[in-house]
C-alpha cells in the first residue's frame, strides 16, 4: 500500500530516527533520564546509612560498642564519582590513583623476623612517626607506655608496610597513640622465602604466632588487628577457627566471603588478570625456592602464562596441602567461619566491591550455597543472625568498591574505614 505516493518518494522520505527534530527530542529525553537517574542515585548514596547486622545473642559490650561507633549511624561520606560508577570500578581505581598523587606519610619502620614452627619466616614491621612529626602531633597523642594499645595490620595480596592503604591508615593509628606492627607474609616485601611453602590465604598459624608474640611482649596492652582484602580473610579465619585468641578486637575490611561461589561482574576477569600479575611477581621473585631445578614445587612457566588468579592457584594449591582449588577457596572464605567468631570483630564490605564480592556475606538474604546444586552447606531459610557469631558485626555499605572508601579525592588520606576501625578499636583499648 503506497498511500498514493510513488515508491521512490517513500524511500526518500525521512523516517523519525532520521529526522533532526525527532533525534533532538530523543536526545533531550535520554538526557533527562540520565540526569534524573544520576540525581536519584546521588540522593540515595548521600542518605545511605551502613547496614549493621549483629549475631543472635551479642554480648552487651558489643552492642554498646556498635552504638558508640558514630560513623555507623550516619550516611557513608563518599566522593560524587560514586554516582557515575559501575560496580565499584572507579572507586577502586581512583583510591589507588589519588593516593599515588601525594607522597606517602613519612613513617619509620623496624623489621623483626619471626621464625615459625615449620621453619618458615614472617616479619613484623614496627612503625613509628619521625620525632619532629610526633612532637607536633595532636594533643590526643600520648607517649607510649606499657599499657599503650597495639594494632597488628595484615596486608592484602602481595602487599607490604609501604602499601598506600597500609601506610596511610598506620599514620592515623600512630597519631591516636597506638603502637603499630605490620605482619609481613612469607616471601613478601623483601622478606626471603626460606622454605618451599609460600604465603597462603588459608593458613592462620602465621598470624597466630605473631599475635601471641605481641601479646606476651605487651601483657598490659590491648592488642587489636586489622586486615585488608586477603589479609582480612586470614584474620577472619583466625578469630573464627581458634580459641583463646589474644586479641581485644579485630576489623576486617573487604574480606572474601565466599570465593567458591562468587558472583563477579562482567569485568571481573580483568581484575583477576591484574591481581594475577602481582601473584606472578611474587612467585618470580621467589623462584629460586619455589621452582628449584632439582625439586620444583611449582611449574614456573605454567604460572607465568596463567590468565587469572584461579589458574595460578590451580598450580600451587598442592603446596598448601589441598587437592583442588575449591577446597582451598573454601578454607580461605570468611563465610564458613563467621558463625564461630567470638572476638569483637567488625567486618566491612561494599555491595559494589568488584574483587571480593558481597556474595556469601551472612547478612544478605542469600547464603553460602552452590546455585547449581541442591546440596547447600548453609540453610538458606535460616535466620540471618544465626550465621553470625556473637562477636561478629557485619557492616554493609552501598558503595566503597574494593578498598576504595575515599571521602574526598582532594584529600586521599580521608578514608571512611579508618574512622570506623579507630572508633571500633577505641571501644576496647
Amino acid at each position: 500500500m503506497t498511500l498514493g505516493l510513488p515508491v521512490e518518494k517513500i524511500s526518500s522520505m525521512d523516517f523519525p530516527f532520521k529526522n533532526v527534530q525527532a533525534f533532538t527530542g530523543l536526545a533531550y529525553f535520554m538526557s533527562a533520564i540520565m540526569i534524573s537517574t544520576t540525581y536519584h542515585k546521588i540522593r540515595k548514596l548521600a542518605t545511605s546509612i551502613p547496614v549493621t547486622t549483629l549475631g543472635k545473642n551479642p554480648p552487651l559490650a558489643i552492642q554498646d560498642a556498635v552504638q558508640n561507633v558514630e560513623v555507623l549511624k550516619a550516611p557513608v561520606s563518599m566522593t560524587a564519582i560514586a554516582a557515575l560508577d559501575y560496580h565499584g570500578q572507579l572507586q577502586t581505581i581512583l583510591a589507588c590513583f589519588a593516593r599515588s598523587l601525594i607522597p606517602n606519610p613519612v613513617v619509620m619502620h623496624d623489621r623483626e623476623v619471626l621464625e615459625l614452627d615449620d621453619g618458615g619466616h614472617v616479619a613484623l614491621d614496627w612503625l613509628s612517626l619521625p620525632a619532629e612529626k610526633a612532637a607536633s602531633a595532636t594533643a590526643s597523642l600520648q607517649p607510649w607506655c606499657p599499657s599503650s594499645p597495639v594494632v597488628i595490620m595484615c596486608h592484602g595480596l602481595c602487599g607490604s608496610s609501604e602499601s598506600d592503604y597500609i601506610v596511610h591508615t598506620a599514620e592515623q593509628f600512630l597519631l591516636h597513640g597506638y603502637r603499630v606492627a605490620v605482619l609481613i607474609a612469607r616471601g613478601c616485601a623483601g622478606l626471603p622465602l626460606n622454605t618451599p611453602v609460600g604465603f597462603s590465604g588459608a593458613r592462620t598459624s602465621d598470624i597466630k604466632a605473631a599475635a601471641e608474640l605481641v601479646s606476651k611482649r605487651f601483657p598490659n596492652s590491648k592488642v587489636c588487628s586489622i586486615g585488608y582484602s586477603l589479609g582480612a580473610g586470614i584474620l577472619m579465619n583466625y578469630v573464627g577457627n581458634h580459641e583463646d585468641v589474644p586479641l581485644a578486637a579485630a576489623c576486617c575490611v573487604c574480606p572474601p566471603w565466599d570465593m567458591r561461589h562468587a558472583e563477579p561482574t562482567s569485568v571481573f576477569p580483568v581484575w583477576s588478570f591484574v591481581l594475577s600479575l602481582a601473584l606472578k611477581g611474587y612467585i618470580w621473585s621467589n623462584r629460586n625456592m619455589l621452582s628449584a631445578p632439582t625439586d620444583p614445587v611449582v611449574d614456573l612457566w605454567a604460572v607465568l602464562l596463567a590468565p587469572s588468579v584461579r589458574d595460578i592457584d590451580q598450580q600451587i594449591v598442592h603446596m598448601h596441602g589441598y587437592d583442588d582449588v575449591d577446597s582451598y577457596y573454601k578454607s580461605m572464605s570468611s563465610a564458613y567461619v563467621a558463625k564461630h567468631v567470638t572476638v569483637p570483630t567488625l567486618a566491612i564490605s561494599a555491595e559494589d566491591d568488584p574483587c571480593c564480592t558481597i556474595h556469601g556475606c551472612p547478612d544478605m538474604n542469600h547464603h553460602v550455597s552452590d546455585h547449581h546444586s541442591h546440596n547447600c552447606e548453609l540453610d538458606a531459610e535460616s535466620n540471618r543472625s544465626e550465621n553470625l557469631g556473637n562477636g561478629l558485626v557485619v557492616v554493609r555499605t552501598a558503595i566503597g568498591g574494593h578498598l576504595g572508601y575515599l571521602e574526598s579525592l582532594l584529600n586521599p588520606r580521608a578514608d571512611w574505614t579508618d574512622k570506623a576501625a579507630l572508633q571500633w578499636f577505641d571501644q576496647f583499648r
